[in-house]
C-alpha cells in the first residue's frame, strides 16, 4: 500500500514537474500578438466605414467634419497607445506561479 503510494507520488511529481516548466513562464511579447491583430481588424473596419462614409454619404461639411474627427480621434489614440506600448521590456519573462508555491502542493 505504502509502495503504490510513493510510486504514484513519483509520476505526479515528474508530469508537475513538466507541466511547470512548460506552462509557467512565459515573454510578455505574447500580449502583442492579440493588440496586433485588433489594430489590423480595426484598420480595415475603419477603411471599410471612411469609403462608404465618401461613397454613400452626402458630400457636404458634415460627411467631410466626421470623416476627419474619427481619422484625428483615431490618430491620437494610436499616439498615446503607442507611447505605453513602447516603454515596456517585452522580454520580460512572467512567471504564473512562483516557486514559493511548490511547498504549498499536496503532492
Amino acid at each position: 500500500m505504502y509502495a503504490n503510494d510513493a510510486n504514484i507520488y513519483s509520476r505526479h511529481s515528474h508530469i508537475i514537474s513538466v507541466i511547470r516548466v512548460i506552462f509557467m513562464s512565459f515573454t510578455l511579447s505574447i500580449f502583442l500578438i492579440p493588440y496586433l491583430i485588433f489594430l489590423l481588424l480595426w484598420l480595415i473596419f475603419s477603411v471599410v466605414a471612411i469609403y462608404h462614409m465618401f461613397k454613400f454619404g452626402f458630400k457636404n461639411f458634415t460627411t467631410y467634419f466626421t470623416t476627419f474627427t474619427f481619422i484625428l480621434i483615431s490618430l491620437i489614440m494610436l499616439i498615446v497607445t503607442y507611447g505605453y506600448v513602447i516603454e515596456i521590456d517585452w522580454s520580460t519573462n512572467v512567471t504564473v506561479f512562483s516557486s514559493s508555491m511548490d511547498n504549498q502542493l499536496p503532492y
